[in-house]
């Protein structure tokens, strides 16, 4: 019950803007001289069930900010993925200058907002908010307080390539599921965890998983092939969090859960064309794809060919959907 309680109270925050806090007071997040038009891109228009996220247009050439940041109580993180700013922040009484390039990160916190005096240049930005709820996923009671600590823009290439891996997913539509969303989700919270001073919250993955654990899960993904498969499912069917079993999964199966299922689901699609004729829209909707144009893009790449030359090459038989471009 307290799963789908967590469910819906994250599908209904699905379409709602990134809030934060200025000192005029709350509204929707923009960034720079372009207010509300500085959105390019945002996750709550997509199917994306991962991190909220919205890509920012900054033209903040002489501009002036004041404070501003995160709402109250909330934690998030600011990505520049492409140009350049510098930035002049005071803090805790002290003024620091940055150049921010692509790949430098900062962490902010509602509880303590930075109080930008001056940047300039132009940028985009992705802006990542971090739910108490998505922190409660991972074991912790509430969000680390020391986020407050680390709002300096500062080189961070692993943050980087998540970003941009999350920035790619949502551009397409979120077509690779919630298992996806989910794990590089995880996997930028584990990054925050780790670039934080808190080593009583540090979990690195020890152990293994067992045989018996690995039956389990193989067992459980074959049988809800055509379902959504939530990450804190797979963790809870053997007893760990999903920050410890993402890391012990790869290490058991060389490749990460979300990519696990899609092998999976793949491989049954290949069984199915191999078998006799079969409707491609509806093997597709089966296997959890949400479009048949989704699967046969994921078929070539995993067995470099169409699922039409597939079926054709192992059985002879004819497809009842589509011409071979769509295939």
């Amino acid at each position: 019950m307290a799963c789908n309680r967590g469910a819906k109270r994250e599908d209904a925050a699905m379409g709602a803007r990134i809030m934060m806090q200025t000192t005029a007071g709350q509204r929707p997040l923009s960034l720079g001289n372009t207010g509300g038009k500085s959105l390019l891109l945002s996750s709550a228009d997509t199917p994306w069930r991962g991190l909220p996220m919205e890509l920012h247009a900054i033209d903040a050439r002489g501009g002036s900010a004041g404070e501003a940041g995160p709402a109250d109580g909330e934690r998030g993180a600011l990505v520049i993925m492409e140009g350049s700013l510098e930035v002049t922040v005071s803090k805790q009484g002290q003024t620091v200058k940055t150049k921010a390039l692509p790949g430098a990160v900062s962490l902010l916190s509602g509880e303590q907002r930075p109080n930008v005096l001056q940047w300039s240049g132009t940028a985009k930005a992705l802006a990542i908010q971090m739910p108490a709820l998505w922190f409660e996923r991972l074991g912790l009671r509430h969000p680390p307080a020391e986020m407050s600590l680390d709002s300096a823009l500062r080189p961070d290439p692993q943050f980087h390539l998540l970003a941009q891996a999350a920035v790619l997913e949502i551009e397409a539509g979120a077509p690779t599921g919630r298992l996806y969303a989910e794990s590089l989700s995880t996997a930028i919270l584990c990054h925050v965890l780790e670039r934080l001073p808190m080593p009583q919250v540090k979990e690195h993955a020890r152990g293994h998983l067992s045989e018996g654990q690995c039956r389990r899960l193989r067992a459980y993904v074959r049988e809800r092939l055509g379902e959504d498969i939530r990450l804190a499912e797979l963790a809870a069917l053997i007893g760990i969090s999903p920050r410890h079993f993402s890391l012990l999964f790869r290490r058991a199966f060389n490749m990460p859960p979300y990519r696990y299922v899609l092998s999976q689901r793949l491989a049954e699609g290949a069984r199915r064309l191999a078998a006799g004729p079969v409707d491609l829209a509806q093997l597709s909707a089966d296997l959890g794809f949400c479009s048949q144009s989704h699967f046969s893009a994921a078929f070539r790449a995993e067995f470099r060919t169409t699922p039409r030359r597939y079926a054709l090459q192992h059985r002879g038989i004819l497809l009842l959907d589509g011409d071979e471009s769509a295939s």
